[in-house]
């Protein structure tokens, strides 16, 4: 996405549902719970592959109970509060999940036939762009929805050119790596930065 349009940073709207973790007794609901909220994705600090990796993920499990206080804090809050919530994402991202592993083959399969649209096509975007990836079939597989106003089918072509390229390039980073690398994330201590982490394992591998 950053090579398509040049930039190092992206604000993007990110979709996100399933049964989080809430301080709050959910043992009576069912389904999952549908949150989306702003994020911004920032690449700026380095050129290097791997760092940025790293960043991203740091970025996106920073986010408090995967994003779902956003909007009860959005849509819930009294305006008196003087809370603004200006920020709008023109680019949109769903991870629907791996579908292999949700599906019990001994039970269920996936028809192969269209399902149709899920919404009218006269419908009013959301956003200029959104994408939706899912893993069917032990394949990665994205489908993206754009506006005409916006985009022409030629730009989104050369957008899906680069992000195979670059999903291509994560691929064939990770199966070079021998060992497991670790952020801050995965440590039980929370006030340790990213660089902070980088430089005790820098030193203890001297």
């Amino acid at each position: 996405m950053f090579k398509w349009y040049g930039g190092t940073k992206s604000l993007i709207a990110l979709e996100s549902h399933g049964r989080e973790n809430m301080d709050l007794d959910i043992s009576r609901t069912i389904g999952w719970f549908t949150s989306i909220f702003p994020i911004v994705l920032d690449i700026s600090d380095s050129e290097k592959l791997d760092y940025q990796i790293k960043l991203i993920k740091e970025t996106l499990r920073n986010v408090p109970q995967n994003g779902i206080g956003y909007g009860l804090l959005k849509y819930m809050t009294n305006r008196e509060v003087g809370l603004t919530f200006q920020s709008k994402p023109q680019i949109a991202f769903n991870y629907l999940g791996q579908f292999d592993q949700d599906i019990p083959h001994n039970l269920f399969s996936l028809a192969e036939e269209s399902t149709g649209e899920n919404i009218s096509p006269l419908s009013e975007l959301t956003h200029d762009l959104s994408i939706s990836g899912i893993i069917v079939g032990n394949q990665f597989k994205i489908s993206v929805t754009f506006s005409p106003y916006r985009y022409q089918p030629q730009s989104i072509e050369k957008f899906l050119e680069s992000y195979r390229e670059d999903i291509g390039l994560i691929i064939s980073h990770c199966k070079q790596k021998d060992d497991h690398e670790l952020t801050p994330s995965d440590l039980t201590y929370t006030e340790l930065g990213l660089d902070e982490l980088d430089d005790i394992i820098d030193s203890i591998q001297l």
